[in-house]
């Protein structure tokens, strides 16, 4: 059903800040981990741990979202997950290694579960648009990791130290919280979503295509998102222009994100849309990591083009390939709380590679397979097919 003007609006803009939250608490981190190495002792594959959490809490506690929105209506969920954000943020004032970690867990499990509920939204107010309406919160994810990325060693300056740096993304958080208690239950912008169960859901072999799919594009990301800066820095790159270079990767993805969607529902399915922005994310990394560090920026121009795509077509597929917006959450919830699972796996991984290596020589072959399995998995969810209807 069609949203009258006013409340589409109202509800485009929750999903805008919503989405504008849901990154930077976690890609402030990867530019200012040498500073936290150094003033906490971790090592690499210590710091792979930190950064380990966030992410693994990202699918572990992700599927607490759909009871949750259960209790409170999916707009008070927000509301509450977005309170809980910004006093995750908060906890890394002290900048030890323990608030750190509680700090991760905390984050992760608010932008886990924001994520979850954010298609169900789209497929409840914007059924008719869901390309468009993907693309747009998808494309404030992207400018939420991009700010996070390009702002964390100049807030870190600014404020004093990494500490205060880190914890100022609490500010935004705060904003769309506010936002959220003055639109709440406004419309059917705030009625909630109400999640029956979907028969056979774990059972069904599109529901876990659709789920490695989401879980291979996460991985590289999140490796990514860690690590680039450091590896850039350790090629000989200036701390500030290694964060800008990240950062450049997360502001192509706001235009890939937003024009993506729209152009994989032109064709009657998506078999080959995410397999073709794999191949371009994959060889901008290749440019990245072995190119003249001139052309890092060209590299990372190419990975943010294939891995914000990417992101939004998985995240559209998981609307079309419900046939309403009770499928389409407990869908998200199933996939990004297993992709997220998997995905917390890598940046660790990748740490304990460097340490045990002293170089990123197991980069390209770890990155080289979870790109050719999301190849795979991404073909066969393009596919034109619908999951069965919530009982």
């Amino acid at each position: 059903m069609k949203l009258p003007g006013a409340h589409a609006l109202l509800a485009g803009t929750v999903l805008f800040l919503v989405g504008l939250n849901l990154r930077a608490a976690m890609t402030a981190l990867g530019p200012v981990l040498p500073e936290i190495m150094q003033a906490t002792g971790l090592s690499s594959g210590g710091a792979g741990v930190l950064t380990t959490v966030p992410v693994l809490c990202l699918g572990l506690l992700a599927g607490f979202a759909p009871p949750l929105a259960r209790a409170l209506g999916a707009d008070r969920a927000l509301l509450a997950l977005m309170l809980l954000l910004a006093a995750g943020c908060l906890l890394r004032l002290s900048g030890g290694v323990a608030a750190l970690i509680a700090s991760g867990t905390v984050v992760g499990a608010a932008i886990g579960m924001g994520n979850v509920l954010m298609p169900g939204m789209v497929k409840r107010d914007f059924a008719d648009h869901p390309a468009l309406m993907t693309g747009i919160y998808t494309m404030a994810m992207c400018v939420s990791a991009a700010a996070g990325t390009a702002l964390s060693v100049p807030l870190s300056d600014w404020l004093g130290g990494w500490p205060a740096g880190i914890a100022s993304w609490a500010a935004p958080a705060l904003l769309a919280a506010l936002v959220l208690a003055l639109a709440g239950g406004r419309g059917r912008a705030g009625t909630p979503v109400r999640l029956a169960a979907v028969p056979g859901l774990w059972r069904n072999r599109l529901a876990w295509i659709i789920t490695v799919s989401m879980g291979m594009q996460s991985t590289i990301t999140y490796i990514l998102f860690t690590w680039l800066p450091p590896l850039l820095r350790e090629r000989g790159m200036d701390p500030v222009d290694a964060g800008l270079v990240a950062a450049l990767s997360s502001v192509t993805q706001m235009f890939s994100s937003l024009i993506a969607p729209t152009l994989a529902t032109r064709s009657r399915d998506q078999r080959f849309a995410i397999p073709i922005l794999l191949t371009v994310g994959f060889t901008g990394f290749l440019i990245a990591q072995y190119g003249p560090l001139g052309l890092a920026w060209l590299g990372t121009v190419l990975m943010g083009l294939g891995q914000g795509g990417t992101f939004a077509v998985s995240l559209m597929l998981i609307v079309l390939r419900s046939p309403d917006a009770r499928v389409a959450a407990q869908l998200s919830s199933m996939a990004q709380s297993v992709a997220y699972t998997i995905t917390g796996l890598g940046p660790m991984l990748v740490g304990l590679a460097h340490d045990l290596v002293g170089s990123w020589a197991m980069l390209t072959p770890l990155i080289g397979v979870i790109t050719a399995a999301g190849m795979i998995a991404g073909y066969g969810a393009g596919k034109d097919r619908t999951l069965p209807r919530a009982q």
